[in-house]
């Protein structure tokens, strides 16, 4: 078009390119800023929860160890509060834990004939318990087997067992059932992974305990 017509085939306006160069700058300068607070957002997150990582990265490798460490049961703890026995068996007893299965330190033979002994005679499903020779009858109970979960919130135990009744000297026994139990040790019930450990295998025993002996009161006498 002619320059009466507004445009002419030459170059463009110098306040046209100046106007692109600013375009250009804005544009420039918009991304500049939009990364530069990209970064500095990230930063920002980092700083926030870098802190929150580090303690709880600490506080896990802690429990960890605690966890390999292992918190022995305790007898008492494996003791039922409470028992449902349909009957009495008027006889002595001699009660015989041992551990099977996974071999660890966190349940001892002795420590388990105890919860089994003290339970047997807090119930009084026999007439007494005697520990050593001259007993009526031998009760031997083996840990086959249970689980041990190495990370969680919860803790689920599950122990499986077997019971045998023997009159004593008899090498037959007269009674044997196979027990399953399982109980759940939540975070609320203790924070370091190796007492919710052993909270729950002690809660998964005890209930293994409380069965076992609420079958033996439906023997006949």
């Amino acid at each position: 078009m002619s320059a009466a017509g507004g445009f002419s085939g030459g170059s463009l306006n110098p306040k046209a390119c100046q106007f692109i160069r600013q375009v250009r700058g804005f544009r420039l300068a918009v991304a500049g800023t939009a990364t530069n607070f990209f970064r500095k957002g990230i930063l920002m997150k980092w700083e926030k929860y870098k802190n929150f990582l580090c303690k709880n990265l600490l506080l896990a490798a802690f429990g960890l160890t605690l966890f390999a460490a292992g918190c022995a049961v305790r007898p008492a703890k494996m003791v039922p509060d409470s028992f449902n026995i349909s009957g009495k068996l008027p006889y002595t007893v001699r009660a015989e834990g041992t551990v099977e299965g996974k071999k660890t330190s966190q349940i001892s033979n002795s420590a388990f004939t105890q919860a089994l002994t003290e339970s047997i005679l807090k119930s009084g499903v026999f007439k007494g318990v005697v520990k050593g020779e001259g007993a009526d009858y031998l009760l031997n109970v083996v840990i086959l087997d249970y689980n041990q979960p190495w990370l969680g919130i919860d803790f689920n135990i599950n122990v499986e067992t077997s019971w045998k009744l023997f009159k004593s000297g008899d090498v037959n026994p007269i009674w044997s059932d196979t027990i399953t139990t399982s109980y759940k040790a939540t975070l609320w019930n203790a924070f370091f992974a190796a007492e919710r450990l052993q909270r729950a295998t002690e809660g998964a025993l005890r209930a293994n305990i409380q069965e076992g002996i609420k079958r033996l009161s439906m023997l006949r006498r």
